[in-house]
């Protein structure tokens, strides 16, 4: 019994060793067959720790950033936790108004309310004439049946807007907007004009969360740190500016510069201490939009307005002032601008020899015009471009 009970124990003790080789002998995910992985080796042979493998795959995922309930506006969310709420608030209110825009019925109304953050005017259709035929009484109903169909598809939409930008709104601009007057009632009458503003006042309101005068330094700081970045458009980079713009005039404080204003009173032969109210605030108007139109063509990207404003400058110093008064008519100019062809243009001069040219003193000969080489420029083998004689320059 013993004998049996000793065969059996060898035979098991053979089975486990065979058993331990086989395994061993089996090629590894390296490919390399009998040698067990070291996860203590890393390239070139240096030891190091499997720490911090072991802690990135058993670390727990982060939770996800809110994104908005509606997955085609692709992120685009109210929040009051950042910096850049206001920027995010103007950003997002644009995205919803393209968007319902684009998806709801009869989504032109719906879309200007947003942008404008005010109902449309519903004109009614004039009543027919008196002894009016058949089918002009006829044509009437017909135009009333229509407007009574938009206000209620709008109605609809105001609706439906409300929920798509409440599903937008972050758990912590959800709470803040629940301190706003009449909070509980829109809810029930889910107005989105109300909506927006209540957020807009949220988003915009930062003196509450900081002293005013930091609040305002910060809102400057940003606006005179922006400008076009190469990849930005000019639309999105023109919207931007004047977000900024915003922040710092909801904040209490002014884009008007003094000098200007001053600048624009002298000019009409008119002293400021003799203007009424109206007469003043139209000089600090027309200040303000003088000064952002050159702070927006300022602030483009040089690459491609560079040129534009050297030529502005140009212009100024030869007595024509050709720069614009509102930022209506910079963005224009900017639009239009030709910049990438006047800017190959200079470039190709730029390689010539009597590229940019330069003024300089040599005794015996007062000024004498180099190009960017330092080399002289003999003028007379240069030919004018306006009469086209040679030497002409030298006259």
């Amino acid at each position: 019994m013993s004998h049996w009970h000793g065969d059996l124990s060898l035979k098991l003790s053979f089975q486990y060793f065979l058993d331990i080789t086989t395994k061993m002998s089996e090629p590894t995910a390296g490919g390399d067959s009998g040698k067990k992985p070291d996860h203590t080796t890393g390239a070139g042979g240096n030891k190091k720790s499997n720490y911090k493998g072991y802690r990135a795959h058993n670390k727990p995922m982060n939770e996800s950033r809110f994104k908005g309930r509606e997955t085609e506006m692709d992120g685009h969310i109210y929040d009051c936790s950042g910096y850049k709420q206001a920027d995010t608030c103007t950003r997002t209110t644009s995205e919803i108004a393209e968007f319902v825009g684009r998806t709801y019925k009869n989504g032109g109304d719906i879309r200007s309310a947003i942008e404008n953050l005010t109902d449309p005017l519903w004109k009614l259709p004039k009543d027919p004439p008196e002894g009016a035929s058949r089918t002009e009484e006829e044509m009437w109903k017909l135009d009333l049946r229509q407007l009574a169909a938009d206000k209620s598809t709008y109605s609809q939409n105001v609706k439906k807007a409300h929920a798509l930008v409440w599903g937008q709104c972050t758990e912590a601009m959800r709470l803040k907007l629940g301190s706003c007057t009449g909070a509980d009632e829109n809810q029930i009458s889910m107005d989105v004009i109300v909506l927006l503003k209540n957020i807009r006042t949220v988003a915009f309101n930062y003196q509450s969360q900081k002293y005013q005068t930091h609040s305002i330094h910060d809102a400057k700081v940003n606006f005179y740190k922006y400008s076009q970045a190469k990849d930005v458009s000019l639309q999105t980079y023109r919207d931007r500016f004047m977000n900024l713009v915003e922040v710092i005039e909801h904040g209490g404080s002014s884009m008007e510069d003094k000098a200007i204003t001053n600048k624009l009173i002298k000019e009409k032969n008119k002293d400021r201490k003799d203007l009424n109210k109206s007469e003043l605030d139209a000089f600090i108007e027309d200040a303000r939009d003088q000064y952002l139109a050159c702070a927006l063509i300022l602030g483009a990207d040089k690459l491609r307005y560079g040129i534009l404003v050297q030529d502005l400058e140009n212009d100024y110093l030869q007595g024509s002032d050709k720069w614009p008064r509102t930022v209506t008519a910079a963005y224009s100019l900017l639009t239009h601008w030709k910049g990438q062809k006047t800017q190959n243009t200079n470039q190709e001069h730029d390689k010539s020899s009597n590229a940019v040219s330069f003024a300089n003193v040599q005794e015996g000969k007062g000024y004498v015009p180099t190009n960017v080489h330092g080399k002289e420029i003999i003028l007379d083998n240069i030919t004018c471009w306006r009469c086209k004689k040679k030497g002409a320059l030298r006259e």
